[in-house]
């Protein structure tokens, strides 16, 4: 009927070589360990001391870069809105002047005319 979307060959390749491997790809912590595998001198099953060590250490590094991320966050969010703060204050403070300018030329204007009907007002003035 048509060709099928599905995958026709596997993802992956499996070879079997007898050497066992374990590793985590979740993120990466500097300078810990994310992977252990048989070698020529050392079976895996050698290493579960330091395997434990290894993954309770990742997990709390992991921890710490969730938390410095949370406060790079925070501090971003908080600068975010100090700069929103600042820019609505900078809008306000231009609509002010733009009235003021405005009452100034009004006020200007009324002199002006009061002037010219009326001399006498501007003396007392």
């Amino acid at each position: 009927m048509g060709i099928p979307f599905d995958r026709v060959y596997p993802e992956w390749d499996y070879i079997r070589t007898g050497q066992l491997s374990l590793n985590y790809e979740n993120g990466y912590v500097d300078g810990l360990r994310r992977s252990w595998n048989d070698g020529k001198r050392q079976r895996l099953e050698d290493l579960v001391e330091g395997i434990t060590t290894g993954i309770i250490a990742y997990a709390a590094g992991l921890k710490v870069k969730s938390e410095e991320a949370a406060r790079r966050q925070r501090s971003w969010d908080r600068r975010s809105r100090v700069s929103a703060r600042a820019r609505k204050r900078h809008e306000r403070e231009e609509e002010r002047h733009k009235i003021l300018a405005a009452i100034t030329q009004f006020v200007l204007v009324a002199v002006v005319y009061v002037s010219v009907i009326v001399p006498d007002v501007v003396a007392i003035l």
